[in-house]
């Protein structure tokens, strides 16, 4: 007989994994139905700003499923039985202090349930946690002199991988026909491939395509930040090599992921040892929402199964691969955990026990779906006109029809990005908004097709005798307390009354459309703010060639104004390439155009330029965004890429204007060769650190206004960063950075270009044959 009160009291249990899914409930059941035991003791690795104590106490203790346990009158007494040991299982020896590894010699029980659980780890890193991290755990115990009378490892049934028809609950090495693996080498392999990869990563061949694409996404945000972006798109490459990797041997060997791939090479591992203590392994099989404890539906985490349901409610996931006739193996948490708690007390347990639900109680993938399907059409999600999303029932083409029509829906979409975003200004925002969230979905379905439509295809049944051996031998008493029958499941109560409920209430509701963007406010402070503003398109609706073409035409007879106008748009691609490019090349070379210009009679149109042209096309909010900047004590600097003689009427506006500036040659007149360095991409943010350094300026609280994704390093520099009508590569960085975003425009009914009048200004600059 199985009694677990009296099998457990008095007892030290050692918990690793507590912060997780599995943990955290399997605390909180020992607190709850088992307050006899003598300590829990909690292996908790502390992280930068959060010792290990206090994430025991918030993400352990504070968790939901602790609630009935707070309001209890003895809840002092049982929280002061959890103890933690600051340690961790990455380091050998697991970093433990002497008092620490003095209570690990003392443990009467070990639960070892702390694992790498993403079927998407890069596969050295997976070997490290699941393998190395178990191995660890076990030389710690005995170099602490700890002789548990049991010692758990939680695995998985998936170990037993690809195989088809019953499993049984033993060594997965029994399964003929299994190719025998050495897991030493594969260690030793998986290690030599992160230094193999990063070497690899490091080609000129790989180099240059980073850069490249590093240079497309960045370009006019200057080296700086290119740098930054090839470089974590270079760490991208070797985790995505490193996790195919992963995949692709485990897969070769007959296993569905490195996941499963690594949890059975350790199994083999800590078989191979002459261990001092007994060992069971516990394998359950796909871990969701609990079935009554801590309460119905409890669920911690985003996990294998809500990103597909959520999807789907949402209508953003139309199929996934899966065969209908399938069992999808999903064992409730508080199942599992009674299972563990059974094992504990058992004073001659099994070595091997399925946690499963499918071999006595399957839960087809079809009747899945169709429950799925019809909560819902009960419960619908709502799109963003407030109408219901009703997803369609899927019709299971097959996996390689699913994965060619995501392939083919994501190239679709890349297709109409390239074009939107060669579009200018706020042309098509919309569109491409809603490009890019159809293309979010769509990498998600491609992502989770990838990592979980194995699951849905694995025709493995989980033999789980000795899981119901351990119910029956419990005491009739404790039977409903310490559920462990698979029978006693209705799947679908279980999913429409407590699982889907509990994921779609945590989860909110449907967006469709972006998030808004978070709304830029004015908060007082003194002159160590600055409110950094760009011009053109942030504060002015024009840009420099706009202004050039004006001074130009107004400088010249009319009978040239068709020539003038016609020989700038015939170059206007090239200029439109060379400032997606780079800006500070687009401005020097665009700005050559002044030569011989007189900068006398350049003031002077500059200034009819500003009255006539400039200021009606100014944003009536950005000059209120000014006025409440100047009210709030700040300093307000317009940091633009524009001449400062077409700029300088703005002065009264600004406490500071840094502007380009053109060389003279003595005469009077402009050579076309800029003074210093143009104020864009980063020259912009080391302008802003001279400036701070200089006027004592505070930058994590000032503010910044830009709308390109040449103004990047500027907004990055502060710690207020606004994007104002920002192009499209901006504002999809403003979106996933969740910056707040301004939509400024200038009055209506204004013409696009106001004819100047006759200036008498002369003006022959070798333009022409430029």
């Amino acid at each position: 007989m199985v009694d677990i009160p009296n099998g457990l009291a008095g007892s030290r249990i050692l918990v690793t994994g507590s912060t997780g899914f599995l943990g955290t409930a399997l605390v909180a059941k020992i607190l709850r139905s088992v307050p006899q035991v003598e300590e829990v003791l909690l292996l908790v690795r502390s992280k930068p700003g959060a010792p290990a104590a206090d994430r025991v106490r918030r993400r352990v203790l504070g968790n939901n499923a602790f609630a009935d346990l707070r309001s209890r009158d003895d809840w002092e007494a049982l929280s002061s039985k959890v103890r933690t040991l600051d340690g961790d299982l990455r380091s050998d020896g697991l970093e433990l202090g002497d008092d620490d590894r003095a209570s690990l010699g003392q443990v009467d029980l070990v639960v070892h349930s702390a694992a790498s659980v993403a079927f998407d780890a890069p596969i050295d890193e997976a070997f490290d946690t699941n393998l190395l991290g178990s191995l660890r755990l076990i030389d710690a115990l005995i170099d602490a002199g700890a002789a548990p009378r049991r010692h758990i490892h939680v695995s998985t049934a998936y170990v037993a991988g690809l195989t088809k028809g019953t499993v049984p609950e033993g060594p997965w090495t029994d399964t003929p026909g299994r190719p025998r693996v050495d897991w030493r080498a594969e260690l030793a392999a998986a290690r030599t491939a992160r230094e193999r990869t990063e070497a690899d990563s490091r080609t000129p061949e790989l180099l240059k395509r980073f850069h490249a694409k590093a240079k497309r996404d960045l370009g006019p945000a200057g080296a700086p930040s290119v740098g930054a972006r090839a470089e974590q798109l270079r760490r991208d490459w070797v985790s995505d090599r490193l996790i195919e990797l992963g995949r692709a041997r485990g897969q070769a060997l007959g296993w569905p992921d490195a996941y499963a791939f690594t949890k059975a090479l350790t199994e083999l591992a800590i078989s191979e040892r002459d261990l001092p203590f007994p060992v069971t392994v516990l394998r359950p099989s796909i871990i969701e929402s609990a079935l009554r404890e801590p309460f119905p539906g409890w669920i911690r985490g985003f996990r294998m199964a809500e990103p597909i349901f959520l999807m789907y409610g949402r209508g953003a996931l139309t199929e996934f691969p899966g065969i209908p006739d399938a069992i999808v193996d999903v064992v409730p948490v508080d199942i599992v955990v009674n299972a563990i708690l059974a094992v504990l007390a058992d004073p001659a347990p099994p070595d091997f026990v399925h946690a499963a639900t499918g071999y006595r109680n399957p839960m087809r993938y079809r009747d899945l779906v169709r429950w799925t399907h019809d909560y819902f059409h009960e419960n619908p999600y709502l799109d963003e006109d407030g109408q219901p999303i009703l997803p369609e029932l899927w019709r299971f083409p097959g996996a390689r029809k699913v994965h060619s029509r995501i392939r083919w829906g994501r190239r679709a979409l890349d297709a109409a990005a390239r074009v939107v975003e060669r579009l200018p200004g706020d042309v098509l925002q919309e569109a491409s908004d809603r490009i890019d969230l159809r293309r979010t979905e769509l990498e998600q379905a491609a992502k989770y097709a990838q990592l979980y439509g194995a699951y849905a295809e694995v025709e493995t049944v989980f033999d789980d005798h000795n899981l119901l051996a351990l119910h029956d031998d419990l005491p009739a008493p404790q039977r409903d307390g310490f559920q462990m029958d698979p029978a006693a499941i209705d799947w679908r109560v279980y999913l429409q009354e407590n699982h889907l409920p509990e994921i779609t209430r945590r989860r909110g509701t449907v967006r469709r459309r972006p998030r808004r963007a978070p709304v830029s406010t004015v908060t007082p402070g003194g002159p160590e703010v600055l409110a950094v503003f760009d011009l053109e398109g942030t504060v002015l609706g024009t840009n420099v060639v706009d202004t050039y073409l004006w001074i130009r035409l107004a400088a010249s007879p009319r009978s040239e104004w068709s020539r003038r106008v016609l020989h700038l748009a015939r170059q206007v691609p090239e200029l439109v390439a060379t400032d997606r490019r780079d800006r500070g090349e687009f401005l020097r070379r665009f700005y050559r155009r002044y030569e011989g210009a007189s900068v006398e009679e350049m003031a002077a149109i500059a200034h009819d330029a500003f009255n006539t042209f400039l200021l009606p096309r100014s944003f009536p909010g950005a000059l209120r965004r000014v006025r409440e900047h100047r009210d709030a004590g700040h300093r307000v600097v317009f940091l633009t890429g524009a001449l400062d003689f077409t700029v300088e009427p703005m002065r009264p506006l600004a406490d500071i204007i840094a502007a380009a500036r053109l060389a003279t040659d003595g005469r009077g007149r402009y050579t076309g060769d800029l003074v210093e360095v143009p104020l864009a991409g980063d020259a912009r943010a080391a302008y802003l650190r001279r400036l701070a350094g200089e006027i004592g300026a505070h930058l994590p609280a000032s503010y910044a206004y830009g709308d390109s994704i040449s103004d990047l390093p500027m907004l990055e520099s502060v710690g207020n960063p606004v994007a104002v009508n920002p192009d499209h590569r901006l504002a999809r960085i403003a979106r996933d950075r969740r910056w707040a975003v301004e939509r400024w425009g200038p009055e209506r009914n204004l013409p696009r270009f106001p004819t100047p009048g006759a200036s008498g200004a002369t003006w022959e600059p070798g333009e022409l044959v430029r």
